[in-house]
């Protein structure tokens, strides 16, 4: 019996193993092939709520920053699929409304009795013993309430007008007109003149004399209150006019400026053509010679020359005048000095500073900003002051508090740094070149007569080095 069993179990196992079918693996040419190990590796997957279509790339104007940001909060919602069903409730306050506009028809319900018993029989659809049809036609007789609901629900609100606008509007009577003739002649304006002056001249006999008032542009004559133009207040238009006219005139000294090529160049070698172009002059600087030239760095129009006098006997005073290529007829503006200027310099950067050198040791210091240009500041006191002409002046950079500084060189053999305060210069002395050779870097000869220097700043160092020129042809470090 045994055996009867245990045959039919491996007729049973051999039908289950005949009723799998085999599968076949379909591999698509360019397959991987990876091994036993690479297929039982375990890798970890995450799962994460970002969408991967979501833009990344949103950008927007900050105006509070002034400046485009990127927008880091985007939607990651992915909407996949979306069914907007029909079905509504039947207390609905929007049926009525749909269905007077012919959006849904009438609504028939079908009521089906309940199922027979639980064991699992099915009905059949012949078999249904309670079905109750009813119509629901809806009229606006029946009283529905009307129930707040979450589907459909509006909100009451008013709105009134805010500021109205209102017209008003009013009418004058209109100023009355007449009409009246006379004859002009010579003799009748001569009377009306002579009535004038005498009017003024009474008015002048019974008012006190009063302090003249200094503000606006223009002063009263008399209590008749004319007034007359001053004459500052028409040179700013009286200069823009000299400018136009001069620049007319000076046409084509400004074209050969700049497009002047002289044929002959072609047939000397390593020699140009001298084309003189302005020719700048002032009358009361006819007597004395130009001893300083100076580019303004900021107007590359504007050229300042100071005058005075090599002559050693001699000790002419000194003038500072502005010439432009905008009026080469007459200078922009001139100062005069008790002494003869020698070297000057403009400021890098406040261009309207400048700083004169003069023959009797002076520095002065002039700002052109402004109506009245006048010397700002002059080192006239004797303590740190040098004794003898100064030939050169350079400005320097600001120091620690944002004040004006400049150096100087003069024949007494000292060397200047000056600072530029509120009421005078203070003068910190940086070398003073002796007759020692062991104290200084340069020839002993250099001592007796300095011409010019020039400030090198190196790039790496705060490192002055002074390079001084003397009579003697030869050169100083310091």
């Amino acid at each position: 019996m045994q055996t009867k069993i245990d045959n039919d179990m491996e007729e049973g196992r051999a039908v289950t193993r005949e009723w799998p079918q085999e599968k076949t693996c379909f591999k698509p040419p360019d397959q991987l092939v990876l091994t036993s190990e690479e297929l039982d590796e375990d890798i970890t997957r995450t799962l994460t709520a970002n969408n991967p279509q979501a833009p990344r790339n949103i950008i927007y104007y900050s105006y509070h920053e002034q400046s485009f940001k990127v927008n880091s909060k985007v939607d990651q919602l992915a909407v996949h699929f979306i069914l907007e069903g029909d079905l509504i409730f039947k207390g609905s306050n929007s049926v009525p409304q749909r269905r007077s506009k012919g959006m849904i028809a009438n609504i028939e319900e079908y009521e089906v009795g309940e199922a027979e018993e639980q064991n699992g029989q099915e009905m059949e659809k012949d078999e249904v013993t309670d079905v109750k049809k009813s119509s629901l036609e809806y009229t606006g007789t029946h009283n529905v309430p009307k129930i707040a609901n979450q589907f459909n629900y509006n909100e009451r609100a008013s709105q009134t007008f805010n500021n109205p606008q209102r017209e008003q509007a009013s009418q004058t009577e209109p100023p009355p007109q007449a009409n009246f003739s006379d004859t002009v002649n010579q003799w009748k304006i001569y009377d009306v003149y002579q009535e004038e002056l005498l009017k003024q001249k009474a008015t002048k006999e019974q008012t006190p004399p009063t302090k003249p008032s200094h503000h606006g542009d223009c002063k009263k004559a008399g209590s008749m209150g004319f007034q007359i133009n001053d004459m500052s207040k028409i040179a700013k238009a009286a200069k823009i006019m000299e400018r136009v006219v001069n620049m007319n005139t000076y046409d084509e000294i400004a074209q050969d400026y700049k497009y002047f090529e002289d044929a002959s160049d072609e047939f000397q070698d390593m020699e140009g053509t001298l084309l003189p172009l302005w020719h700048f002059h002032y009358e009361k600087a006819k007597k004395l010679a130009v001893t300083a030239l100076c580019w303004n760095p900021h107007y590359e129009d504007l050229i300042a020359a100071g005058y005075g006098s090599f002559d050693m006997n001699q000790k002419p005073e000194g003038m500072l005048v502005l010439y432009s290529f905008k009026n080469p007829s007459f200078p922009e503006e001139t100062f005069s000095t008790e002494s003869g200027v020698l070297c000057m310099d403009f400021h890098p950067t406040f261009c309207h500073m400048a700083v004169l050198g003069c023959y009797d040791g002076s520095l002065i210091a002039i700002s052109l900003r402004g109506e009245k240009k006048q010397p700002t500041r002059q080192c006239v006191a004797n303590k740190g002051r040098h004794t003898d002409p100064v030939w050169q002046v350079k400005w320097q950079k600001d120091d620690m508090d944002k004040n004006l500084n400049f150096f100087s060189i003069s024949s007494d053999g000292r060397i200047v740094s000056w600072t530029i305060l509120k009421n005078d210069f203070v003068p910190v002395e940086v070398i003073q070149l002796t007759d020692d050779p062991s104290s200084m870097l340069c020839n002993p000869q250099a001592l007796h007569g300095k011409k010019n220097f020039e400030k090198k700043m190196a790039s790496t160092h705060y490192i002055h080095q002074y390079y001084i020129g003397t009579v003697w042809y030869n050169k100083c470090e310091v």
